[in-house]
C-alpha cells in the first residue's frame, strides 16, 4: 500500500496550489481591505516568520492600459506600495495600489508561501482569515450599493409628467 507523506512532491504541488488560490483571492479585494482588515492576518504572517528583505516603500508606477485597438496608451503614473520578503530562502514581492505597507506585506508573504513548504495548520488559518477578509468586504460593498439604490431617479417617471 503506497501513502502520501508530507513532503512528497505531490503533496507539495496542491499545498502551493491551495496557497496561491488564497493569494489570488485576496489580490482580488485587496484594494478594498483597509488595514485594520489585514491586522488578524498579518499577526498570522508573524507567527509563521518571515525576514523582511526591502521594507515597504510608496513609489510611483506608469500605469498602461491596452485601448480596444491594441493600442498601449499610458494612462499615467499610479501611487503603489512595494515590499520584499524572505522565508526559507524563498522571496516573496508584493504591490498594492495606494499608501498601503500593511497590504504589500501581506501580498509579499503569500507570494513568498506559494513558494516553500508551511504547516498545513497556517495554511488553514490564513485561508480563513482571507474568506473572512472577503466576506467583510462583500458586505461593505453591499451596504453601499442599497445605500446608492435609495439615491437612485427614475427618469422615465419624470418623463411622464
Amino acid at each position: 500500500m503506497t501513502t502520501v507523506k508530507e513532503g512528497h512532491p505531490r503533496h507539495l504541488t496542491a499545498r502551493k496550489k491551495t496557497i496561491a488560490a488564497t493569494k489570488a483571492q485576496l489580490q482580488e479585494v485587496i484594494t478594498e481591505v483597509t488595514e485594520e482588515m489585514l491586522e488578524p492576518l498579518l499577526d498570522i504572517m508573524v507567527k509563521i516568520g518571515f525576514d523582511i528583505a526591502k521594507p515597504p516603500v510608496a513609489g510611483l508606477l506608469m500605469m498602461n492600459i491596452r485601448e480596444s485597438g491594441g493600442t498601449v496608451f499610458h494612462l499615467g503614473e499610479v501611487l503603489v506600495t512595494q515590499a520584499e520578503v524572505k522565508r526559507n530562502g524563498q522571496t516573496g514581492i508584493g504591490c498594492s495600489m495606494g499608501d498601503r505597507p500593511d497590504a504589500a506585506l501581506a501580498l509579499a508573504c503569500l507570494d513568498a508561501l506559494c513558494r516553500c513548504e508551511t504547516s498545513s495548520v497556517f495554511e488553514n488559518c490564513i485561508g480563513k482569515e482571507i474568506d473572512r477578509i472577503c466576506r467583510l468586504v462583500s458586505r461593505e460593498q453591499n451596504t453601499e450599493s442599497r445605500m446608492a439604490a435609495l439615491t437612485q431617479v427614475d427618469f422615465h417617471s419624470m418623463a411622464e409628467e
